[in-house]
């Protein structure tokens, strides 16, 4: 019989971290062994509080339901398997579990994933066709049709990462969209589609780190993303197909990607959320060494394009401990004192962190806080 490890974490962003149930925990599971798996999971959730309803999902999709209540002196567990439970545990080899206090996993929020290749080009060569990839989160009704139509939020991930980032969260360990799910359960945020694209063209570039090849891909991104991804999101799934309904985010590189979004496809999206990563228009990272010439230049750029009478609302964040932070602080200062900041349609808010670094912790911080004003 082969064993396989296999991986479970929790959502440790609504629990808060407990010595008793650790974030993470990897096990040896005997290939195809449904009582293995059983005792697996009794095992992990086993240590959690009795009272809840843990639901746990495989690469994006349901596999389990685990019930804790407490019966005298004993802990019960009551364990739901689905039909295809070993396919996806096979495939995904880690389980995500969230949860509910209301011990009822009808109060669950549900997130359905979904993902796709489309066809493009590579716009900084020689225009070669190429596959991409981008992966889509559909939040909890979308199927019923409840809500006809949706606003879409792009999000972009930072150097050396990939579309998987945001959904999966960096290294797997939390996912932004579980606290997403919460959200618009709790009634925080209204249901949306969230969309999370690359600038690379593959996945070997992202390992390369190479920051001056990042800097030019993030400059062409907008090519793509106008030609190919918003017409396909829109023609895919149930859109509100206008710029008053998107918004694009992103983080490091992500956070570049996004002034240069803004800066081409104005006409396409109204919503920023710079997150820890400055515009390179001038030289890179020129937030920093250029503030004002880039503010000047992001102006004119603007105008040579016939955006000039258009409406736009930016998000910044970043942390006072981030490495980025010199150069997007630098940045919305001088963006601010050369009239960017002109009321509620043209408008730039800017907030830092305390002791807030350069990683995907304090990135989903800032856009759980942002989120519920962006559209």
């Amino acid at each position: 019989m082969a064993f396989k490890k296999i991986a479970l974490t929790r959502d440790s962003f609504c629990m808060g971290d407990d010595a008793l149930a650790p974030n993470k925990r990897t096990y040896e599971w005997a290939e195809g062994d449904k009582i293995c798996f059983f005792s697996i999971l009794e095992d992990y959730i086993g240590c959690n509080l009795p009272g809840y309803y843990w639901r746990g999902f495989a690469g994006g999709k349901w596999i389990a339901d685990v019930n804790l209540h407490r019966e005298d002196l004993s802990v019960s567990k009551e364990i739901t398997l689905s039909e295809n439970w070993e396919e996806l545990l096979t495939k995904s080899r880690s389980v995500y579990f969230i949860h509910t206090e209301y011990k009822n996993k009808d109060s669950l929020p549900y997130t359905l994933k979904d993902g796709f290749t489309y066809d493009s080009v590579i716009y900084c060569g020689d225009r070669s066709p190429v596959k991409k990839r981008a992966l889509v989160y559909l939040p909890a009704g979308y199927d019923d049709r409840s809500i006809e139509a949706y606003k879409v939020l792009y999000l972009m991930h930072g150097g050396g990462g990939s579309e998987e980032e945001f959904i999966y969260g960096q290294d797997r360990k939390l996912s932004l969209l579980h606290i997403i799910d919460h959200m618009i359960a709790a009634g925080e945020l209204e249901p949306l589609i969230i969309v999370t694209p690359s600038f690379y063209y593959s996945a070997e570039q992202s390992t390369t780190h190479d920051i001056k090849e990042a800097g030019t891909l993030t400059k062409f991104y907008h090519n793509e993303f106008r030609n190919e991804l918003v017409p396909l999101i829109d023609s895919r799934y149930r859109t509100i197909a206008d710029r008053e309904h998107r918004a694009f985010g992103g983080f490091s590189m992500g956070g570049e990607t996004t002034w240069e979004i803004m800066l081409n496809c104005l006409d396409l999206v109204k919503h920023f959320m710079p997150l820890s990563g400055d515009c390179w228009i001038v030289e890179e990272k020129g937030g920093a060494t250029f503030p004002e010439k880039t503010s000047e230049l992001m102006k004119k750029y603007i105008a040579d394009r016939g955006y000039s009478d258009l409406s736009y609302n930016v998000f910044a964040f970043t942390g006072d401990k981030d490495i980025a932070f010199p150069a997007l602080d630098a940045q919305i200062k001088a963006m601010i004192a050369d009239g960017w900041n002109t009321g509620e349609d043209r408008s730039i808010r800017y907030g830092t962190w305390a002791e807030g670094t350069h990683c995907y912790q304090y990135i989903y911080e800032y856009i759980y806080n942002i989120l519920p004003d962006v559209f």
